[in-house]
């Protein structure tokens, strides 16, 4: 079997989330430009863009500083590069992320989020054990956002389509 060194720019531990924050710089930007009939000092319309691409920097910063401590653990990195696997978690987050947008508006927005949430939980592995217990933080971080969402920021939430 025959090695070859890694570059970072093949390092799909690293090069991914570099592509994603430059991703999320062009998303910040379009949502400076994002004009709002409504305004309060803190949220407008474009508020939640900003928001959704703040959490993004700082989730894809630590997956970046985690991918640069592991190749730094590994010795640089020299091997053979097996990583084309791990494109298949962000590849299904992907793919839920894109089934929930079309699902949410003729679902509502709890129908929508709670299997999503827990679907997310199946794919990083969070409470692998009890899939009672995935549910049950489905549920909540659910009713947090819908919380925040309508009691906070007075945005109302789509309803199943059968009951608008």
């Amino acid at each position: 079997m025959t090695t070859v060194p890694l570059r970072w720019w093949r390092d799909v531990e690293i090069i991914l989330p570099v592509l994603l924050l430059a991703v999320t710089t062009v998303y910040l930007a379009a949502a400076f430009q994002v004009s709002s009939p409504f305004s309060t000092d803190l949220v407008d319309a474009s508020f939640m863009p900003k928001l959704v691409a703040g959490l993004m920097y700082v989730a894809l910063l630590v997956v970046l500083r985690d991918a640069l401590r592991r190749r730094r653990a590994a010795g640089g990195g020299d091997g053979v590069d097996d990583r084309a696997s791990d494109l298949v978690a962000p590849l299904k987050v992907v793919a839920l992320t894109l089934a929930y947008v079309a699902a949410f508006q003729p679902l509502g927005y709890a129908l929508a989020t709670v299997p999503y949430v827990f679907l997310l939980f199946q794919v990083f592995r969070f409470e692998d054990r009890s899939h009672l217990k995935r549910l049950a933080y489905a549920v909540v971080i659910t009713a947090v956002f819908y919380g925040l969402f309508a009691g906070v920021f007075n945005i109302r939430l789509p309803l199943p389509e059968a009951l608008s």
